[in-house]
């Protein structure tokens, strides 16, 4: 790390990934290093123990959040590239988009990605994707929306929610 701040500089992108990567190390060194503490050791153990219980729950999360972002991607709320509200506003009128309205906030990493991230904000209560709901056509794609926004925020928030706090209390009950 410190030869890639000589060369390159410390603001430098590989130098930031490789700081970064440094730090997560040190985070599970410190961590692993703590059991040695008796008031400690429980927490640690109960951790770890969470983080391996949960890496089959994490894949199908990160499934169903790929998933549930097509939802959004076939909505095209947002793309340039659809015909619609959002495309007739802004598509060749010269008028510049809000940073408030949910679709500027990803324009570095594409909507398929901000979708995901939609999804997973969702997942965790922050509902800033019914911004986008401002540029559905008409009635019968509004209520297609709601239903999909409802099925998600329903399925994401209440089921998976609920599913991790058993399983990391289930977790706990094995480390006791």
């Amino acid at each position: 790390m410190t030869i890639m701040h000589i060369i390159l500089n410390p603001f430098h992108l590989a130098s930031k990934l490789i700081m970064i990567f440094v730090i997560m190390l040190s985070i599970t060194r410190t961590f692993k290093l703590m059991r040695i503490l008796s008031p400690f050791a429980h927490i640690v153990e109960m951790l770890f123990r969470v983080v391996y219980d949960l890496i089959s729950f994490i894949f199908f999360y990160l499934l169903i959040t790929i998933l549930f972002s097509m939802l959004f991607s076939v909505l095209g709320l947002g793309n340039i590239d659809v015909a619609g509200k959002f495309r007739d506003e802004y598509y060749k009128t010269g008028k510049e988009i809000p940073d408030d309205d949910g679709v500027t906030e990803y324009k570095h990493i594409g909507l398929v990605l901000g979708n995901m991230i939609d999804v997973i904000k969702m997942s965790m209560g922050d509902f800033g994707v019914i911004n986008k709901s401002i540029y559905t056509k008409d009635l019968k794609e509004n209520l297609v929306f709601w239903m999909v926004w409802s099925i998600i925020a329903l399925v994401t928030c209440i089921v998976f929610l609920n599913f991790i706090i058993a399983e990391a209390s289930a977790s706990y009950e094995k480390v006791n």
